[in-house]
């Protein structure tokens, strides 16, 4: 794991009414050494031109690949809010010139590459290296883990303590039923003192029902014929 810690000293004013509002990246060679990647960005200091940067933390893997000659690229930039950002200086080091400077204390002045919108041709500024120490301990993830309570890897933890047994309370335990006795097998059921025997014969329903009404006024049978004889005509 690698941590460099970098410092700003009289950085250019890129800003008309207020200071430069500077924040660094680091970049690499890609795998394939076809251009350079971004992989660090420290945060944005406001409105200073002296600007100390938090310390960055990067896997010696993920920065130069085990490689202290690797050219590594520095760029200290003007964060705008309406715009796009403006390029302050820039420096081009090695890992190996980075722990140079960390411990002689000496300067790194910035160059701009590009004019770009700015064309006032005074100082960029330089870059102190406060910090650079590489340890060897194996690579972690940039989120650290922390300690926790688990056994160290050999020795065997203690097993989890016993729970006794619940034990139950005889106002919870079954109680067998009034009048039951385990050595007959054959009971006859009886009604519960509590309720009333059902009855077993029910009223029977009326088996005779009302005849039908048979009588009827008599229909006539015979009917008079319609008279045959007319008065004879007039003589």
């Amino acid at each position: 794991m690698v941590r460099i810690k970098f410092k700003g000293s009289n950085l250019a004013d890129l800003d008309f009414w207020t200071k430069s509002d500077p924040f660094l990246t680091l970049s690499r060679p890609n795998r394939a050494r076809t251009g350079m990647v971004q992989v660090r960005k420290t945060e944005t200091i406001m409105n200073n031109l002296n600007p100390e940067w938090k310390v960055i933390y990067i896997s010696l893997s993920e920065l130069c690949d085990g490689d202290y000659n690797m050219t590594l690229k520095l760029d200290v930039w003007d964060y705008d809010t309406s715009s796009r950002n403006d390029i302050i200086g820039s420096a081009e080091v090695s890992l190996g010139m980075i722990q140079a400077l960390a411990t002689s204390g000496a300067a790194l002045p910035l160059v701009r590459e590009a004019y770009h919108a700015h064309s006032r041709k005074e100082g960029r500024g330089d870059l102190l290296v406060t910090l650079c120490a590489v340890d060897d301990s194996p690579v972690m993830s940039r989120k650290m883990s922390v300690p926790g309570t688990y056994p160290r890897p050999g020795t065997v933890s203690a097993p989890p303590p016993q729970m006794p047994a619940p034990q139950w309370t005889p106002h919870l335990q079954p109680q067998p039923a009034p009048g039951y006795n385990p050595q007959y097998t054959h009971y006859t059921t009886q009604p519960h003192p509590q309720f009333p025997q059902a009855p077993q014969q029910y009223p029977q329903p009326p088996q005779q029902f009302p005849q039908p009404l048979q009588q009827f006024p008599p229909t006539p049978q015979q009917f008079q014929p319609p008279p045959q004889q007319f008065p004879p005509p007039p003589q």
